[in-house]
């Protein structure tokens, strides 16, 4: 027998902060698409099924499972992402840094020519 998806209930305040995360268009779309998820999973005339709601949104029922249950432990904090494990990232987001060139960069910035390659 299949297990049953936990109910969820959300207050006024819950609803109204996941539609603005759901529409903004500054949201990452992974915390968008799980505030779809559980505005789609909120219980007002029973409990649709993970399945349904899959195939509603183009997903994976487990990942369905996945938000509903963490939403349902932890309320909108579930939603976002948890730290990685490892080590962390060594670049910034933002683009690159400046810093060494490589030494073909190097060979040009000083005015010499680079080796051509030469094919057949």
């Amino acid at each position: 027998m299949a297990r049953e998806a936990p109910t969820i209930w959300l207050t006024p305040d819950e609803e109204a902060q996941l539609r603005k995360l759901a529409h903004a268009p500054s949201t990452p779309q992974a915390l968008a698409f799980r505030a779809r998820l559980i505005l789609r999973c909120h219980s007002r005339s029973g409990v649709p099924r993970n399945d349904h709601v899959a195939q509603e949104l183009g997903c994976a029922a487990d990942t369905v499972s996945k938000w509903r249950g963490r939403f349902f432990r932890e309320r909108l904090a579930g939603l976002f992402d948890r730290p990685r494990p490892g080590r962390p990232r060594a670049f910034s987001p933002g683009g690159p840094t400046p810093g060494p060139v490589s030494g073909h960069d190097e060979a040009g910035r000083r005015g010499r020519p680079g080796r051509a390659l030469v094919l057949g």
